[in-house]
């Protein structure tokens, strides 16, 4: 096999992909956007032998893609799960060929993977695939190697989203079905901090994510509330998570505050050259913020735009909306539930849960599938600029004329998109697009232009 200095390993031939062109919709503001290939998640089925008998099963068996994952720092590369597989694709930047490059399959059939990201090794810096779906176990993959490095245990419905910690790659935000929300560190497999309780979330936690300062989680549920919790009192123990001696605070059980026990690893496949510590989980049973008034149905998707959050719902329409609270009541058992909107961005044919929308990493674009294949983009400056962007009569509901429609995307076929994702390059040269018949829909940027190598990209 090749290996490239990213660390991960290719291990497939390259694939041809027939261009074809789609009927776009646009008012201008971007350039031309071309279908660059249609990705099969699952190769397809082999012809029975002559002379034998193959029996059809009745029904139509969906394969959604529910995730996928551009690689933040080798933005060629992507991963998109589809049931109880994950495959990881390269984009050429000069052909625009796509590369498989290695597929992995979970030896449990009844598993399906949710979500998926991508995160690093603390030693080596080589590439880890951490993903989770219906079984409520997250497990780690060194691409580099092909192995799973560990399976992290603890939840005990599926896990729903996995997000990345913006300083810290070795830290890890779970949301599950089992009305929590958890805090893992990658390096050792310990979960640090729960989030759940009495003030906690009273249904499945649907959507999570890290603020930019790391010091806050926005979190989604099923019982249409979003809650903000401050991470700011436990800020040691998530720069500091491998330190053996801690124990948790506010315990009641005398026999949980011990020295964390150490399991070799080797179970189930797993890296033998690594160690596990097991700790209890400091419990959080209080946010700082709570809402019910942005959305009256499940919160699926929630983001954190600076110090604004995005949340949709299977209403139609995507949320700006900023949270009021002080720092001082996060110990306080009430939470408040103030906000002022900034925004509202409408689409259609989108009332069934579980299709995410998804930002770029300049913070400008949003963009979000729906039932009948369409992709509908915005540009979140211009509806920020736009004076009719926050209605008089309704603090949560926008009016119907929207000026920020970039362009509309329109995939063969009328399937419904589940999920997208952005190429972290300048101007989102590539979009992906995760279909409810396991494929991936890659769109190219027609005009698009190679950032200024002057650029300050840090940000």
């Amino acid at each position: 096999p090749n290996e490239d200095s990213a660390g991960i390993v290719d291990r497939g031939m390259p694939k041809k992909c027939k261009r074809k062109r789609s009927e776009i919709v646009e008012n201008g503001l971007t350039g031309d956007y071309t279908l660059l290939a249609k990705l099969d998640i699952f190769p397809p089925p082999l012809a029975p032998l002559p002379g034998t008998y193959h029996r059809k099963k009745k029904g139509k068996k969906t394969k959604p893609v529910y995730s996928i994952a551009f690689n933040a720092r080798r933005g060629e590369y992507f991963a998109a799960t589809c049931l109880n597989r994950v495959r990881i694709y390269r984009i050429f930047s000069t052909t625009h060929k796509i590369h498989p490059v290695a597929p992995y399959v979970d030896p449990n059939t009844r598993e399906h993977f949710y979500a998926c990201v991508w995160a690093y090794d603390p030693i080596t810096d080589l590439p880890w695939l951490v993903i989770g779906g219906e079984l409520g176990v997250i497990s780690i993959i060194d691409v580099s190697k092909a192995c799973l490095v560990r399976r992290l245990r603890g939840h005990i419905g599926p896990v729903h989203d996995l997000k990345i910690h913006p300083k810290n790659p070795s830290i890890l935000l779970s949301t599950s079905g089992d009305c929590s929300a958890r805090i893992w560190d990658l390096s050792t497999g310990n979960c640090l901090l729960q989030f759940s309780g009495q003030n906690g979330h009273k249904n499945q936690v649907l959507s999570g994510d890290f603020h930019l300062d790391g010091m806050r989680i926005v979190t989604g549920s099923m019982d249409n509330t979003v809650k903000i919790w401050d991470l700011t009192p436990y800020n040691d123990l998530l720069t500091n998570p491998c330190s053996p001696g801690k124990k948790p605070e506010n315990s009641t059980n005398p026999s949980k505050n011990k020295e964390p026990k150490i399991r070799s690893g080797g179970e189930d496949g797993e890296r033998k050259d690594t160690k596990t510590f097991y700790k209890t989980p400091r419990q959080i049973h209080y946010p700082n913020f709570s809402t019910q008034r942005v959305h009256r149905n499940y919160v699926d998707c929630v983001m954190f735009f600076s110090d604004w959050v995005l949340s949709k719902s299977t209403e139609n329409e995507i949320v700006l909306w900023k949270p009021h609270y002080s720092k001082e009541i996060s110990y306080t058992r009430v939470a408040n539930d103030d906000i002022s909107d900034a925004a509202v961005f409408r689409t259609t044919n989108c009332k069934i849960w579980y299709i995410r929308f998804a930002v770029d990493s300049w913070m400008k674009y949003l963009a979000v599938g729906n039932v009948s294949g369409e992709v509908k983009i915005w540009n979140i400056q211009s509806k920020l600029m736009s004076p009719a962007a926050v209605p008089e009569q309704s603090p949560v509901r926008g009016n119907e004329r929207d000026d920020s429609l970039v362009t509309t995307l329109k995939s063969p076929g009328a399937v419904p998109i589940r999920n997208l994702a952005f190429s972290p390059q300048q101007n989102h040269r590539y979009i992906l697009c995760g279909t409810d018949d396991g494929k991936v829909l890659v769109w190219k940027r027609k005009n698009w232009k190679r950032p200024d190598p002057g650029l300050n990209t840090s940000t």
